[in-house]
């Protein structure tokens, strides 16, 4: 009994080191069904962590995907709030984000190597 309290104090020191956010494809997306060509909007959460690395469930998942993020260009300071990220699967999705206007572009590398369109981009409003 003793170790529940350690457990919930633990939780939620975990719970309060991340951002939310909650991300929608726009129109202007262009990631397609190759059966039925058209245009799929996808929503899904995403969660920001204090080390800078991020995790993502998309549509069909089951669980949030870890991406590791980098800063681009660290030595230019007016990119600070920009992520790079990749997955941790290393499966080819990368997710480039900017922090200012929630902006972001999510991309499968290995999808295009399948003859598959696979660049979707739209925007994150952070939970409050």
């Amino acid at each position: 009994m003793k170790y529940l309290g350690v457990v919930l104090l633990v939780m939620s020191v975990v719970a309060i080191a991340e951002d939310a956010y909650y991300c929608s494809d726009d129109q202007k997306g262009i990631e397609k069904n190759k059966a039925k060509k058209e245009l799929l909007i996808k929503k899904f959460e995403m969660h920001l962590f204090e080390d800078g690395n991020l995790s993502i469930m998309l549509p069909g998942d089951y669980k949030y995907r870890i991406y590791s993020c980098s800063l681009p260009w660290k030595e230019m300071t007016h990119y600070k709030k920009k992520k790079s990220c990749v997955n941790d699967y290393h499966n080819g999705y990368m997710f480039n984000f900017n922090l200012d206007n929630g902006r972001y572009v999510l991309a499968k590398g290995f999808e295009y190597v399948l003859d598959e369109d696979s660049v979707s981009v739209g925007s994150c409003a952070k939970f409050e």
